[in-house]
């Protein structure tokens, strides 16, 4: 619209809410980004936690006796880490030959993860 009065200097209804519309949208796409960065940051904090839980249960079967492995006791998960669950699985292939599996999960949210650290222990001979 054109304004009839001269030296009327200003913005139309329509600038005013175009501009509005882009500065809202701008916001909101900043925000949503914002989200998405710390959620992912969680996820990445937990794979991180979920590794080192496995690899702490993997280096004490590392450093159990092999005539030991299947009595070994799991250690227990407490404190910080008691929302995450750890299992370890033994398979035995053969007399001198055994495959072990730490899988530990953990609950983010309304999603379930989950990681897996898998190696072979050998009786010394």
């Amino acid at each position: 619209m054109k304004s009839f009065l001269p030296g009327n200097k200003g913005f139309t209804l329509i600038e005013v809410l175009l501009a509005t519309t882009l500065v809202i949208l701008g916001v909101l796409a900043v925000v949503n980004a914002m989200s998405a960065g710390v959620y992912t940051d969680r996820s990445v904090e937990g794979q991180v936690i979920a590794l080192n839980l496995a690899q702490e249960e993997m280096e004490i079967l590392k450093n159990t006796p092999y005539a030991n492995l299947a009595a070994s006791p799991m250690t227990a998960l407490t404190g910080n880490f008691s929302n995450y669950s750890r299992q370890v699985v033994l398979t035995v292939l053969n007399t001198n030959l055994t495959e072990v599996t730490v899988n530990v999960s953990w609950n983010l949210g309304l999603m379930n993860s989950s990681v897996s650290l898998t190696t072979l222990l050998v009786a010394p001979s």
